[in-house]
């Protein structure tokens, strides 16, 4: 089984006059309302709405950190080339960073896929792609990442257009079953794992009128992310 034993993110700084401004563009969350010391997760992405990456973000009185999927894959080039005339440095931040992430275990000690799949933590080229629409990723990842409220930025007209239809076609959802859980015609696993407090579970993506919880797919139910 895949234990990640090292930080899912890569981090940068975010420096200058205009990285407030600069980063309220870019990301999903709203950064005009955060204040120095707050947190929040966070998602970038394209102009069509589709996911570049899952994030965090960590603002300080002179600098904002943000942490990137670090299996995605173009985002810090993609935000790079963003930066026109706004006074913004975004450069990567080389080695660890403790003060942000913790201490990193013994890898022996936990299996991190197990804790990743509770948390419903999605990786790149694993759980989304670069087809993946972020409103595809399912309410937890919705309300903890964008901010449906927030004025322009890249990416949102299709972020509004599909929340005003009022779906999409597919979700990103959690299953629970007994046993192990497997493909199948209505449930597209990304990520499976066995829990020591949960049992088999899974991530997929499942059409959007099998997302309810307590749906039955097979011997598994479909439950709300993150698993508690």
């Amino acid at each position: 089984m895949l234990k990640i034993a090292t930080p899912a993110f890569v981090y940068h700084r975010v420096r200058g006059m205009d990285r407030i401004e600069w980063l309220q563009g870019q990301l999903t969350q709203n950064v005009l309302e955060m204040r120095p010391g707050d947190w929040r997760q966070t998602a970038a992405l394209n102009a069509t709405g589709q996911l570049l990456a899952d994030g965090a973000l960590w603002v300080f009185d002179d600098e904002v950190v943000v942490g990137f999927d670090r299996f995605a894959t173009g985002v810090q080039d993609a935000l790079a080339s963003r930066i026109i005339m706004e006074d913004v440095v975004f450069e990567p931040i080389v080695g660890s960073v403790p003060s942000l992430v913790g201490e990193v275990v013994n890898a022996d000690d936990v299996d991190y896929e197990a804790a990743r799949v509770e948390a419903g933590m999605p990786l790149a080229g694993i759980d989304y792609d670069s087809k993946t629409l972020a409103m595809e990723m399912g309410p937890h990842f919705i309300s903890t990442r964008i901010a449906l409220d927030k004025g322009c930025y890249t990416g949102q007209e299709i972020v509004e257009r599909i929340r005003s239809r009022g779906h999409t076609n597919k979700q990103w959802v959690g299953l629970q079953s007994e046993s192990p859980i497997p493909d199948s015609p209505e449930a597209r696993i990304t990520s499976r794992a066995e829990s020591p407090r949960f049992g088999h579970i899974a991530l997929a993506f499942v059409k959007t009128d099998l997302a309810a919880p307590g749906t039955l797919i097979g011997a598994a139910s479909v439950v709300p992310l993150p698993f508690r």
